[in-house]
């Protein structure tokens, strides 16, 4: 997988290693961000591909916020889906019963109102996990732990092409970044990393950088 940056001369190769594009031009930084963020920029978009065949930007995960994340509805959709089967395979009784009572309620309701309803005599597990705010719990008190159960769980149920991740040098030490590196490596997911400004080479690592003057700079360079 590569990523072709209007930036950069040659591509950001996404294997052998942790990629990390270190944008300290300001305006470019922005613009990249932006892009990201909204799916808009003045620049010209980044483009993703795999085996020279482009990759929808809808399959690239950006993580900006590492203490506020949240599953997509992507990824709701396919555990609500398989919740529903799991009920209709192993708990049928239960789901029989449910049904049962729930429309015994509504009639029960609707006996107080001096016009007539209509409701459907099946239960939609789905409707019901969405309408009782059903949600994955993945908190951490340790935020590394956090983001790699994030990623994993993501890739699991509602797979990406690329996580891109913003600033990590800032919210994580050292080792924490060659654990996450390791993992990311051993489950041959892939990643991305964008920096503000430069930091020292990790293992894993290959940097990528445009430095304040607008001049590209690669890891053989330095």
């Amino acid at each position: 997988m590569r990523v072709v940056f209007d930036f950069f001369s040659k591509p950001v190769i996404l294997k052998n290693g942790i990629p990390v594009v270190c944008i300290e031009h300001q305006k470019t930084l922005r613009e990249t961000v932006g892009f990201f963020e909204s799916g808009e920029s003045a620049i010209r978009p980044p483009v993703f591909s795999k085996n020279f065949e482009p990759i929808d930007i809808k399959k690239i995960s950006f993580i900006s916020h590492f203490f506020e994340l949240s599953f997509s509805a992507p990824f709701y959709k396919k555990i609500y889906n398989e919740m529903q089967k799991l009920c209709f395979d192993c708990f049928a009784e239960d789901v029989i019963a449910l049904t049962s009572q729930t429309a015994r309620l509504l009639e029960l309701i609707v006996q107080k109102y001096d016009f007539d309803f209509t409701f459907q005599d099946t239960l939609d597990l789905v409707a019901l996990f969405k309408m009782q705010n059903l949600k994955a719990d993945f908190q951490s008190e340790n935020k590394l732990e956090q983001l790699l159960n994030y990623i994993i769980l993501t890739q699991k149920y509602a797979p990406v092409s690329c996580f891109v991740l913003l600033n990590m040098h800032l919210y994580f030490t050292e080792n924490e970044l060659v654990l996450f590196y390791e993992e990311m490596q051993k489950r041959n997911i892939a990643v991305l990393l964008i920096e503000a400004v430069c930091f020292p080479k990790l293992k894993y690592e290959n940097y990528y950088i445009l430095d304040k003057e607008y001049c590209e700079i690669f890891e053989s360079e330095v």
